[in-house]
């Protein structure tokens, strides 16, 4: 069994005393210990396999030689490729031997507050090694096992875990050590049977809490159910007395219909009874005076029938006869349009022949040429000077947008819209040959050349 023993902390700066050369700095400046003494127990790989590291560590009220706070004392031993099983007498060893070979000779305790009493390990050199003797002597009596391939976690590691000095025999113990590849052990930790007991006791009223907020939930849930039964039902209800109130309409309707036809058929049999009481009427003098003509004329004869109820046309034959009315209609009015528009443009020519040539002439005049757009004042091969300006306008401004774009002449920053446009013509336009320029005008929209203008002049 290989075993090493290292001591470190710091009795004036970080100190280090041990057989290999492994640094223990990684416990030096740990924050927020709360407990007086912990046990660190670590599994790390090597060139050579595995190994592991029990510390005995020591903090608060702990003080360099100079007696300046915030010092630690620590004791590392380093199993290659083993651990101890005996967690807890491993610790007792440990415990002994700083109570009774590195107080008083390493560090003093004032008061409270336990003190270095040497600047650096290296000073006590004897001691220290007489403590490695005297452990190592006795950790032979303890139970090593080898470290298994299953002691190591092959995955990302867990927050580091706290046992008491008692728990350290547990199977959770080992199972903590794998997830997270170190434990800290202290007789000051809490009981882990006391720390789930205690958080019972914390999440009681929560656990309360969440069967009474189920059972509302439940209910709430019951509820609702309920509700859209209720509702579908309603909806189909509501479904139904839509299509009998159709149904009621469209009976409403007919009953309408049936109403007006009797209207009808009551006034045609009161016209039939005033023409019945009519004929009644003139019955009676109409035989008096056929009487009369049979003196005169002894062969006259009026043939006299009895009034038959007249026959109504069937509804057939009504709806024929609306059909041919509406037929009549239509055409009468397309005769009356097509009239109306032939009339309008007879008007319309007589009066523009009407009046005098000039005035025709003249309006005609006033709209320009399709592709016509620039005018330039003053401007003619002959008489294109350099130092004049000359003016550019439109005389039939597009109605999109549009800008100018010169050869040979200068023009103002914005030409976007413009349709006046003062141009200066420059020296040199745009070279044909060694003796000849072009000058050019052209009006643009976007790459589409709307007019353009152009001089060639000789030099």
């Amino acid at each position: 069994m290989n075993v090493e023993f290292f001591f470190h902390g710091v009795p004036a700066a970080f100190s280090e005393w041990g057989t290999t050369k492994d640094s223990m700095q990684r416990f030096y400046n740990v924050k927020n210990v709360a407990e007086n003494v912990r046990f660190s127990i670590e599994v790390s790989s090597t060139d050579n396999g595995y190994c592991t590291y029990y510390s005995y560590l020591r903090y608060n009220n702990f003080a360099d030689h100079t007696g300046r706070t915030g010092s630690y004392f620590g004791l590392t031993i380093r199993f290659d490729n083993e651990y101890c099983k005996d967690v807890e007498n491993l610790f007792a060893l440990c415990d002994v031997a700083y109570n009774t070979q590195v107080c008083n000779q390493i560090v003093r305790q004032h008061g409270n507050v336990t003190q270095y009493i040497i600047a650096n390990f290296l000073e006590k050199q004897t001691i220290l090694q007489q403590i490695c003797n005297t452990l190592l002597d006795k950790i032979g009596g303890l139970t090593f096992a080898p470290i298994a391939p299953t002691l190591i976690t092959s995955g990302q590691l867990s927050a580091v875990s706290r046992f008491n000095l008692n728990e350290t025999n547990s199977s959770y113990f080992w199972q903590s050590l794998k997830n997270a590849s170190q434990v800290l052990v202290s007789p000051n930790y809490t009981l882990r049977d006391k720390q789930i007991a205690s958080l019972n006791q914390q999440i009681e009223p929560e656990r309360a809490k969440n069967v009474k907020l189920t059972e509302e939930n439940a209910k709430l849930k019951s509820q609702v159910e309920n509700l859209i039964s209720q509702q579908t039902q309603t909806q189909q209800e509501l479904s139904k007395l839509k299509q009998h109130k159709q149904q009621l309409e469209q009976a409403n309707a007919q009953l309408k219909n049936d109403i007006e036809q009797l209207k009808s058929d009551l006034g045609k049999n009161k016209a039939t009874r005033k023409v019945e009481q009519s004929v009644g009427q003139i019955k009676e003098p109409l035989e008096e005076l056929v009487s009369a003509i049979k003196k005169i004329i002894p062969s006259f004869r009026l043939p006299v029938e009895p009034i038959q109820q007249p026959q109504y046309p069937q509804p057939s034959l009504n709806r024929k006869i609306r059909m041919w009315l509406r037929d009549i209609f239509t055409f009468l009015i397309l005769l009356l349009v097509i009239f109306l528009c032939v009339n309008q443009v007879w008007n319309i020519d007589f009066t523009e022949k009407a009046k005098p040539k000039t005035e025709r002439t003249k309006k005609n005049k006033t709209a320009p040429l399709s592709g016509s757009y620039i005018i330039i004042d003053g401007i003619t091969t002959d008489s294109l000077t350099i130092a004049k300006d000359y003016s550019v306008r439109l005389i039939n401004p597009p109605k999109e947008n549009f800008y100018w774009r010169v050869d040979g002449f200068s023009k103002p920053d914005e030409t976007k819209n413009l349709t006046n446009l003062t141009i200066h013509p420059l020296k040199d336009g745009s070279s044909i040959n060694a003796n000849e320029v072009i000058i050019s005008c052209r009006l643009q929209r976007n790459d589409s050349i709307l007019d353009k203008k152009s001089w060639y002049i000789k030099k």
